[in-house]
Order: structure tokens, then C-alpha cells, then sequence
């Protein structure tokens, strides 16, 4: 026995609703034709989906059933920009978009289709995707092009991956948060786990909060700089001559100004004196210390290097 159909004017109504929901969040106007598109829409959902809980990606499908049965493609609702004018969120139309946005991306990285809820905007769940390529599609200015579909795949254990539970981590919201007043990722994870990932007040990294049943069970803040550290090195070819001569100006001192500075008669023995601390640069005439609690690591090196 097939499905019951259930037809009522609420659920057309809801399906109407639904429909200007997603044409608004597409950035669509509301078609001349609507009231048609609403009646196939209405048809589809009725005669292949669940008749008591039916929801927003049915009526999704069913406009998509709906464009495929068309003769002819709409063109885009707004005019496609130029490749360097777009950027990472924003609708693309063409494959020159796509190329540009996507030109900087190392063959490793991964893809993935996103579905989401289309009244709330939440992540539903990543799933993996292929490519078909419909030939001979015509516009309605008349053009002939190809169809780029990216095509979502069952989220599958595929033959040689390990076993894995697909369920066990669930995206169930990402974006602005009204309740908490800011942009937040939540994932649930197991039965009772929750996890919340949001940047902190000052900008400088992120924020995990991992709840439990009942509160939250850890907390730990990810800085910018610990996951992007710039490692200082001090090797010589990094000094450049006049970040050495800055230094030598600024640490180097006279024989016989720091013989009068310290206190050391300017004698025969003040060479020895003074070279328990500071070394002797010949190439100036000046002292300069060994080492001093003052110097930054770099000056260290620099002193160091120069000793040599």
C-alpha cells in the first residue's frame, strides 16, 4: 500500500510559507508563477512524503522536482559577479567564481556538502559529495551551457575505512546565538555531551566549554598565537648589519670610558680586569659585555655572535 495523502489548506498554507522562506534566504524575489510552483510543491509533498511529519526539506525537494521538470533553466535572480569580486559565503553562479574562490586550496583539502535548515539557518548535518555534469541546459535568454551538480552522498562506511560511530558528533548549531549574544558552534556529542565553541571577548583565540548532563565538565581557551607561533631564530644570517651597528652604538663603550665608568685604574692590568665581563671588539676599539640581564634574547645572540 502506497502512502496516505494528506491534504488540507494548513499544510498548504505551511508550504507556501516555506517556500518564500527559502526564496528570501536564496536572495530570490517571489516568482509571477508562484501560486503555481506552490500548488506542484503542495502535489509533491503530499503524494511522497511522511504524511504526519513531513518538514522544510521535503518542500525543498519538491521545488527542486519542480525546476527538473522545467523545460528550461531560470537565469540567476541577480546578476553573476566578476571572479575577483566574490568571496568565501557569498551565492556564486559560475565555474569562473568557483575557480577563483577556490584557486588557493592545496589538492588534500577536503569538500563536503552542508545541508541546513532553511527557516533557521542551522547546520543539519556534512555529508560527502560527487559531481554530475548535465550537458545541453538552456537558458531563458536562449544560451546553451553545462550544469554543475555537486551531489550529496549517504554518509556511509565506506569498504577498507574503519568502523565509526556516524551519530556520535552532531553539529546542531552554528552561527549568532541570541540567547548568549554571540556567534557560537554547538555540537552534540554522545548521549549527554555538549560541546560550545565561541571567540573570546577580546578576539585574540577561542573558547571550548564541554557540558555535561548537568554543567559543564571542562573549559579551555585556544590562543591565535600558540596555534601560529612565530619562532624567533637568532641565527647570524638573520642580523642585519644595521641592526649590529644599532647594537654596537648602544652596548659598546671606550677603553676609557668605561675604565672611569667602573672604576678600574687605566693600568696594565685593566685589560684583564675588565675581560672577566666584556670582551674586546677590535674592529671598534669598544668593550662590550659578555652578557647582561637587560639584553633581550636577540641581543644575546648578537653579542654572542660577535664574540666569535
Amino acid at each position: 500500500m502506497g502512502k496516505v495523502k494528506q491534504w488540507s489548506v494548513e499544510k498548504k498554507d505551511a508550504i507556501e510559507t516555506m517556500l518564500i522562506n527559502m526564496w528570501a534566504s536564496l536572495g530570490m524575489d517571489i516568482p509571477n508563477n508562484y501560486e503555481d510552483i506552490v500548488q506542484d510543491c503542495y502535489e509533491d509533498v503530499c503524494e511522497t512524503a511522511d504524511p504526519e511529519n513531513w518538514h522544510s526539506g521535503d518542500v525543498a525537494i519538491a521545488f527542486r522536482r519542480w525546476i527538473e521538470k522545467q523545460n528550461v533553466r531560470p537565469l540567476p535572480m541577480s546578476e553573476p559577479k566578476s571572479a575577483e569580486d566574490v568571496s568565501i559565503g557569498e551565492t556564486i553562479y559560475r565555474m569562473a567564481e568557483l575557480r577563483y574562490l577556490i584557486e588557493g586550496l592545496d589538492d588534500d583539502d577536503q569538500i563536503c556538502i552542508e545541508t541546513i535548515d532553511l527557516e533557521t539557518g542551522d547546520t543539519q548535518d556534512l555529508y560527502p559529495m560527487y559531481v554530475d555534469v548535465i550537458e545541453n541546459v538552456r537558458l531563458t535568454d536562449g544560451s546553451i551551457v553545462r550544469e554543475v551538480r555537486f551531489c550529496q552522498r549517504p554518509n556511509v562506511q565506506q569498504e577498507g575505512e574503519p568502523e565509526f560511530d556516524n551519530d556520535y558528533f552532531k553539529i546542531v548549531h552554528r552561527g549568532w546565538c541570541k540567547a548568549s549574544q554571540r556567534e557560537e558552534i554547538q555540537i552534540h556529542a554522545g548521549q549527554h555531551g555538549n560541546i560550545f565553541l565561541y571567540q573570546d571577548g577580546d578576539k585574540l583565540g577561542f573558547i571550548i566549554d564541554v557540558y555535561g548532563e548537568n554543567d559543564i565538565a571542562d573549559t579551555m581557551t585556544v590562543w591565535e598565537d600558540d596555534l601560529n607561533p612565530e619562532e624567533e631564530t637568532y641565527a647570524p644570517e638573520n642580523f642585519s648589519m644595521v641592526e649590529i651597528e644599532d647594537f654596537k652604538d648602544e652596548w659598546g663603550q671606550f677603553h676609557d670610558e668605561i675604565c672611569a665608568e667602573l672604576g678600574v685604574p687605566d693600568s696594565n692590568d685593566a685589560d684583564d680586569i675588565l675581560m672577566v665581563d666584556y670582551f674586546w671588539l677590535p674592529t671598534d676599539n669598544k668593550w662590550i659585555p659578555k652578557c647582561a640581564s637587560t639584553y633581550s634574547e636577540r641581543q644575546q645572540a648578537i653579542a654572542d655572535f660577535l664574540r666569535v
